[in-house]
């Protein structure tokens, strides 16, 4: 499984190391309690990359549902509490209606599968792996150099 969530319109939410915190330590929490095996990870500004498989007894699909679940509500809340998230609100006066919570907050509205906001896209994007020639290329492409640059959380 390479699975790649992506945010919401790609909004670039994930620029702070304590959102990118809430995804590292609940990836650690799927390795410990929902099978989760890791081989590969990336998190960029907008979206992550993800190649892993699930240990038997356990699925893929269960993990990512609840694992964006969970990201998604603490990230939300974290960007809102946060005093120096200058983005999350919209300027007075700003018909654009250019802050992060309310895109969340509107896209929620847009999809009867949400209640109050939508921070992940709906859907996922896994490919299966089926050959080593396949795994080499996308441990190739996550593209290491440039968010090591950026800051970048990789593994």
């Amino acid at each position: 499984m390479p699975a790649r969530q992506v945010i919401q319109a790609g909004i670039d939410a994930l620029t702070r190391n304590e959102y990118k915190d809430i995804i590292v330590e609940s990836l650690k929490h799927c390795i410990e309690n929902k099978g989760l095996v890791l081989t590969a990870w990336i998190i960029m500004s907008n979206h992550v990359h993800l190649i892993g498989s699930a240990k038997i007894g356990f699925t893929i699909g269960d993990m990512l549902r609840d694992l964006k679940k969970f990201t998604s509500k603490q990230i939300f809340k974290a960007i809102k509490e946060n005093p120096k998230e200058s983005r999350k609100e919209c300027p007075p006066g700003d018909a654009s209606r250019t802050g992060i919570i309310y895109m969340f907050e509107r896209a929620g509205k847009r999809n009867s599968n949400n209640k109050d906001f939508q921070f992940w896209q709906q859907d996922n994007h896994p490919i299966e792996l089926s050959n080593p020639g396949m795994l080499k290329q996308k441990l190739d492409y996550l593209p290491v150099r440039p968010a090591v640059r950026a800051g970048m959380r990789i593994r």
